[in-house]
């Protein structure tokens, strides 16, 4: 599947639920968007700016999934149901400080495919796996049992965008409205 990730706790993820409008940066940046826990519906936000809770909101914490220039990924995602999701041993102390001398895990985008590799750790729910290729218990390949991975899945479509604008003339100035909307259509390409 592309888009899903799995838990051994949570079963699957699914990274293109509707509504979740998750938005993968290339290279360095923030990702965007809610994931979806299958099985109970549980959203796992990628970024405050998800969930209306960044400072300066009443209690607001600034939490995020990052990329660097190589798509290794660091920062926290947060799930009402189940709590912090560590994207990164750089950042997986409960300070945010480097713990991988004691347990080396992360999550990297392959900047070419798009497609993610590793694991994110959560003390609630454990190891969640991104790709079937990395997702044995030891790292190793078990896409001929569970074939599986979250992919970018723009770098195989072309998009269009139209913009349509319509008006309404009328002879009271007061009544002439303009109303523009965009649609984006996506194609897909060979790849």
């Amino acid at each position: 599947f592309n888009g899903y990730a799995w838990s051994g706790m949570l079963g699957w993820i699914d990274f293109n639920a509707p509504g979740g409008n998750i938005l993968i940066t290339r290279g360095i940046g923030e990702l965007s968007g809610i994931a979806q826990v299958v099985e109970g519906g549980y959203r796992i936000s990628l970024n405050c700016l998800n969930t209306d809770s960044c400072p300066p909101a009443p209690g607001g914490i600034d939490y995020k999934v990052i990329s660097d220039a190589n798509g290794n990924l660091s920062g926290w995602a947060w799930c009402e149901r189940f709590g912090w999701i560590s994207f990164s041993c750089t950042t997986g102390g409960t300070t945010g400080e480097n713990i991988c001398a004691t347990s080396n895990y992360g999550v990297t985008i392959d900047q070419v495919t798009g497609i993610f590799n590793g694991y994110a750790w959560s003390g609630n729910t454990g190891w969640i796996s991104f790709n079937c290729e990395t997702g044995g218990d030891t790292g190793g390949n078990i896409c001929t049992t569970f074939n599986y991975r979250v992919r970018d899945l723009r770098l195989q479509y072309s998009a269009i965008k139209v913009d349509i604008t319509l008006t309404y003339n009328h002879s009271n100035p007061a009544f002439q409205l303009t109303q523009t909307s965009s649609f984006v259509f996506n194609l897909l390409t060979a790849g």
